[in-house]
């Protein structure tokens, strides 16, 4: 699969759960928005590790994430994740 359809692929699924976390539909995922789609999905995971995570992926360090860098964030974990990680 080339580079170009594995985007296509991450960001259709990836637009998709950004209108989920996106609760208040303002095109923007808040941290408490984070928080909550992270504790709906069931992960253990630390409020800590969680502000991380969207430190991380809030590039432009706004303190929310848009809609470009929760696909970027996506796209990269997706071509840079080792497939045995995945499997664990």
């Amino acid at each position: 699969m080339s580079k170009k359809d594995a985007k296509t692929i991450t960001d259709n699924v990836h637009n998709a759960i950004f209108d989920v976390a996106d609760a208040n539909q303002d095109d923007f995922i808040s941290l408490q928005e984070y928080k909550v789609y992270f504790h709906i999905l069931g992960h253990d995971i630390s409020d800590e590790e969680i502000t991380q995570s969207f430190n991380a992926i809030d590039s432009n360090k706004d303190e929310k994430i848009s809609r470009e860098e929760f696909l970027e964030a996506a796209f990269d974990y997706s071509i840079n994740v080792d497939e045995s990680e995945v499997n664990r």
